[in-house]
Formats: structure tokens, sequence, C-alpha cells
């Protein structure tokens, strides 16, 4: 374990560290979120209680996003959320871009069957991911290399987005 995860986040390469990281904050959970979609290349996979705007309503998040997306044209952003309440009063960012980008960026409502799911996933490259346990709170973990791991929750990503339908009020566009 390290002593200061925000003092050493550019010691992490997706793909290569395979340290697991203990997460306290919402600062360090934001740090390594950005550090890792920043390495994003092909997927991005997110379950969220409501998109955590602190974490992901960012310009640099916003980049990091587009930037895959216009260099991998097989790319693409999956979102499930529990509440999308905020993420539309609000103007969420990710929402403004799956909305122009709506080849590359899916939103689904996290299904009433899955009720009982309060994790926080991101899973990005089907190697790097970030986990709360209890999406309300910032304590997790996250590792930039763990394939089987990742490999792990992405069944269970997919078997939530299988079960999900697309958000109707997230693909609307704003007059």
């Amino acid at each position: 374990m390290m002593n200061n995860i925000l003092d050493r986040d550019d010691d992490f390469t997706l793909g290569e560290n395979r340290e697991v990281l203990e997460l306290s904050s919402r600062e360090e959970h934001r740090t390594l979120a950005l550090h890792m979609l920043n390495q994003a290349q092909h997927s991005i996979d997110i379950i969220s209680r409501n998109l955590d705007p602190t974490v992901f309503d960012r310009p640099a998040v916003i980049e990091a996003i587009r930037h895959m997306v216009k260099n991998q044209k097989r790319s693409r952003l999956r979102i499930i959320i529990r509440d999308n309440t905020a993420l539309i009063k609000d103007g969420h960012q990710i929402l403004l871009l799956a909305q122009r980008l709506t080849s590359y960026i899916q939103i689904h409502k996290l299904p009433r069957s899955y009720n009982n799911f309060n994790e926080a996933l991101l899973l990005v490259d089907g190697t790097g991911y970030i986990r709360q346990p209890q999406s309300d709170l910032y304590a997790g973990n996250a590792c930039f290399n763990a394939p089987g791991q990742v490999g792990d929750y992405q069944s269970k990503f997919q078997e939530i987005w299988d079960a999900s339908q697309p958000d109707p009020e997230c693909r609307r566009l704003s007059l």
C-alpha cells in the first residue's frame, strides 16, 4: 500500500503498475480517475449512483473522453447510472457530450432488478479499475494493471448493461 496517492499519481501507467491502491478521499478518487481516463484507448465503462460531478463533470475528464473517441473510431463509453436527476438538472458535461457523440457514448439507467447494487466502478481498456464498494463513499481501491480483476468486474457490468435500457431523458437534446 502507499502512503500518499496524490504524491505518486504520475507513477501509474495503465497496463503496467499492478499495485492495488487504497482510496479514502474524493481527491484521491478524482486524481486517479483522471489519470486513468487520460490513458484510455478503447473503452470506458462506468457504473455510478449519479456520475459524481466532483469526479466526472470536469473539463479535463471531458477532454480525456473526447480524445479517446477522436483517436479511436471503435472506442466506446458506457455509463450506467442509478439517479439521473442532477445529471439532467445541472447539465453535466458528459451528458452534453453524449448527446453529441451518440455513436460512442451511451447512458443507461440501472434496472430496478439491481436496486440493491450499490457499487461504483470505473473500468478502462479491460486493464484498469477504480471500485467503490459503496457508491456514496469515496473509500475504495484502484489498480492500473489487473486484467483478471477487471474481467470479473466487466462480467458484472455486462450483466447489468444487458438488463438495462437507454435512459430516454439522457438522450433528449436540450432546447
